[in-house]
Formats: structure tokens, C-alpha cells, sequence
């Protein structure tokens, strides 16, 4: 495996998530969406992946406009764990640590903060949402939207059912917002393994989207703990994520100007 640990993307300088042979140069994945969105040509680029947990490359390749599924994003040594089916892990231990819980009296102040965050970056496209009900497995086709595997919408709509804290129509926009707050862990977040990231983005989500949004604090500790046996995420993982999920949609708040600008270029 060969180690990328300090390349900077050559456009916008943050973290690189990929390397492009053909271009000779590094980039992360919202800048190569666009470089490689171009055309059909440039589409065609075999682009090598670096993990973004060891910030390694093990030979995984991928060419074509967009971003690989999330089970492919990860080397050999960091993919989350597999049962025999080849299916990711999805059910944990209930045994967890009890100590696990001791910032839970910290949980409604973090939860907030992004839930609030992400429900502002979402309310301008609440209508095409709402029209979305179910999951759409057709987000391969769009170029806009990060690739999802399905076996992941899969997890995420199991946990929905677990939970108990949403109601069927709404499992396809939590669904669907938990994608979207992935894709930006994915981009912007490369210290935590993908379950842990998944497990916060579905934590602000439900927090959303979920019919226990403005409930007491008891019940978001109950229902952070509940997540926490789902998920096989510690407590503390899934609210220091969100906490970093928050800053994520701020960072890509303030940048949207900037984008739409050099879009158009």
C-alpha cells in the first residue's frame, strides 16, 4: 500500500481523496465530480482511491462521473466488517459500556446545534423532499448526487424500523438526509471509520426529520442509547461526529459562492 498522507486536492486545497494518473494530479471529491463531470472523455479517467481513514492507496480504481459507493471508499485493513452474506455488519452487541453515555447530559446542546444546521441547509429543498417519500434508487443516474450503495439505504431503513422514533412515511427523508450528511463526512471527515459516520449522520437526521425532534431530554439520551446498541457506535463517537458534521455544512455554506463561481468557469 503505498501512503498519501499529506497531498492536498491541486484545486480547492483541502484534504485529496483521490489521485488522477491522467491529470497528474490530486484532488478531493467535490472538485473531481466537477473536473470529471466535464464530459464524457474526462469521465473516462482511471482515478486511484486513498482511503480517507490511513490516507492510503491499496490499487482500488474507479473512472466514471461521480463518487464511488461508500463501501469502496475504504483500503482492505479499514472497510467496516462484513458478516458471511458479504452484507455489512448491522447488528452490534447490546452489551455495551455503560460509561460509554457519561457526556449524554451534553447531547442536547450538540444535537441542536446540528440538527439545526442541517434542517437550515435542507429547508430550500423541503418540497422535492417531501415528493421523494421513498428511498431513491435511481441516485446512481444523477450526477449531482453522491453514488450510494443500496445495501447502505438498506441499513439505514432497518435502523429507521429499530429506532421507533420515526414513522414510515418518513423513513425516505431521513434516508435521504442521512445520504447527504454522509457524503459531506465522507468528504470533510476522514478521522472516523464510515459506520461511525454513518451512525452520526443518521443521528442528525432522525433528530430532524424524527417525530421526537422537540422531546425531552430523557427521551434523546433513551434514543442516543438505543442508536447506540443498533449501531455498535459508542455514544461519544456518534456526538463528537456531529459535532464535526456541523462544521462540515458551515464550511460548505460558506463556500457555496465561491463554487457556483468557479462552476461557471
Amino acid at each position: 500500500m503505498v501512503e498519501m498522507v499529506n497531498r492536498n486536492c491541486e484545486l480547492c486545497s483541502g484534504e485529496a481523496s483521490l489521485y488522477c494518473p491522467s491529470d497528474n494530479a490530486f484532488l478531493c471529491y467535490t472538485c473531481d465530480s466537477k473536473v470529471h463531470c466535464a464530459n464524457f472523455l474526462v469521465a473516462r479517467h482511471v482515478r486511484s482511491l486513498i482511503c480517507p481513514n490511513c490516507r492510503k492507496t491499496d490499487g482500488k480504481r474507479f473512472s466514471g462521473a461521480g463518487v464511488p459507493p461508500p463501501s469502496t471508499l475504504f483500503c482492505r485493513d479499514c472497510s467496516p466488517p462484513k458478516t458471511n452474506s458479504g452484507e455489512v455488519a448491522d447488528v452490534a452487541d447490546d452489551d455495551n459500556d455503560d460509561d460509554s453515555l457519561s457526556s449524554s447530559s451534553s447531547c442536547i446542546s450538540s444535537t441542536g446545534d446540528a440538527a439545526e444546521d442541517a434542517a437550515e441547509m435542507t429547508s430550500s429543498s423541503t418540497s422535492s423532499v417531501r415528493k421523494r417519500a421513498k428511498v431513491d434508487v435511481r441516485r446512481r443516474e444523477r450526477n449531482s448526487t453522491v453514488v450510494v450503495d443500496l445495501k447502505v439505504e438498506g441499513i439505514l431503513v432497518n435502523w429507521c424500523k429499530r429506532m421507533g422514533v420515526v414513522e414510515e412515511r418518513d423513513y425516505g427523508k431521513v434516508v435521504n438526509m442521512a445520504v447527504e450528511l454522509l457524503s459531506g463526512c465522507l468528504d470533510g471527515i476522514t478521522v472516523w471509520p464510515f459506520r461511525v459516520s454513518l451512525a452520526a449522520s443518521f443521528w442528525v437526521a432522525i433528530r430532524v426529520c424524527g417525530s421526537r425532534s422537540s422531546s425531552s431530554a430523557a427521551s434523546t439520551c433513551q434514543d442516543l442509547r438505543r442508536l447506540e446498541q443498533i449501531s455498535g457506535v459508542p455514544a461519544k463517537l456518534i456526538l463528537a461526529t456531529e459535532a464535526k458534521i456541523a462544521r462540515v455544512i458551515k464550511r460548505r455554506r460558506s463556500r457555496k459562492d465561491h463554487e457556483e463561481g468557479w462552476a461557471e468557469c
